[in-house]
């Protein structure tokens, strides 16, 4: 019989089964569900099972391909200082998609060829909140304001900001110590005062941020500093 894990959940009225990439075969039971009632689902579904693990041996290979150095089980923000662990459910019910459960949990539902985009989606949201909060507190801070932010998944900038008042960033720098993402931000709030590198701009960011020059530095290596996956 295949090995399982058993998962209790408040909001499960029966016993399910779930293949994920991360642990195998988990049995999802109401609580207080006895073992005996496990063990003879599970053996009941052997057949299923056995299909499932089949598929899921050849989807980890897919996954392998597309990520390269394999689908991250662990996402690491520095920026908001968070560790998500990552969980690919293959054979799922559910809508295709992610969502964010208790302790930083990231739960992706999707065939393997769509997975890094929901991945993508999620740290996209992600980047959304987190800077438009920053953003808001930095412009009580400085007193520049710009009309409005869109996160993109920019490949040769962290950061711009258009004649129309929109400034754009890079969900990668979620990936940066938050000391270099708010001198990213504090460089493109700039902008809205000058439209370029003057010497009175690069005066107006130091107002601000005084190391900046050190800071400004760091970015030229930084894409040594996010995951393979996050950067195709």
């Amino acid at each position: 019989m295949s090995e399982y894990q058993i998962r209790e959940s408040k909001r499960a009225r029966r016993i399910r089964l779930q293949v994920t990439v991360n642990d195998g075969l988990v049995v999802v039971a109401p609580k207080g569900v006895r073992p005996e009632e496990v063990d003879i689902l599970v053996r009941s579904q052997h057949q299923w099972i056995n299909r499932a693990l089949k598929k899921l041996s050849d989807r980890k290979q897919y996954l392998s391909q597309q990520f390269g150095e394999g689908p991250p089980t662990t996402i690491s923000l520095p920026a908001i200082n968070k560790i998500w662990r990552v969980s690919y459910f293959i054979n799922s019910h559910l809508p295709a998609g992610w969502d964010v459960s208790t302790h930083n949990s990231l739960n992706i539902y999707s065939e393997p060829s769509r997975a890094q985009m929901y991945i993508e989606k999620w740290l996209t949201s992600v980047a959304r909140d987190h800077f438009q909060y920053e953003l808001s507190v930095l412009s009580k801070k400085t007193g520049l304001t710009c009309k409005r932010m869109q996160v993109r998944a920019q490949k040769s900038r962290w950061g711009s900001y258009s004649a129309r008042g929109t400034i754009s960033l890079n969900r990668n720098i979620l990936f940066f110590q938050p000391a270099v993402v708010q001198y990213l931000l504090i460089h493109e709030l700039c902008h809205t005062k000058h439209m370029n590198h003057s010497r009175d701009f690069w005066k107006l960011v130091e107002t601000f941020c005084p190391d900046y020059r050190a800071l400004d530095k760091s970015l030229k290596d930084a894409w040594r500093l996010l995951p393979p996956w996050s950067v195709k």
